[in-house]
């Protein structure tokens, strides 16, 4: 029987930032992709996610808003955030008290995405 690929979610306004992550964790994960606040919750709701990958800031909201917010209604337990905001990621992880795999600063490269997800994953 083959073995089932985890599902993150990938939360980036910036659908070309998407798509780079899709490429590169596509053969390590199922990838499903939102480009705002509302879209992440949606997603989350009607798939089962194992870890979603934010970006900091979106058009709707922060990603370590959407993160708490998925963590509280049970939906997720493990994030990571990729911002180019790193020192307000930062701050909001630690006033919302999400509990991050790691928070990573753009851009972030193959290889480090990889392992990131890898470590977040176990």
């Amino acid at each position: 029987m083959a073995e089932r690929k985890p599902c993150v979610l990938v939360v980036d306004d910036d659908k070309a930032i998407c798509g780079l992550y899709r490429d590169i964790l596509m053969n390590q994960c199922k990838i499903i992709l939102a480009h705002s606040a509302r879209q992440a919750v949606e997603q989350a709701r009607r798939h089962p996610v194992s870890l979603v990958i934010s970006d900091g800031m979106l058009p709707d909201g922060t990603g370590p808003e959407v993160c708490a917010r998925l963590m509280k209604e049970g939906r997720v337990s493990r994030v990571i955030v990729v911002t180019g905001h790193l020192e307000e990621a930062k701050r909001q992880v630690a006033e919302l008290g999400i509990t991050a795999k790691g928070i990573y600063g753009k851009p972030i490269g193959m290889a480090a995405l990889r392992e990131a997800v890898r470590k977040a994953l176990k």
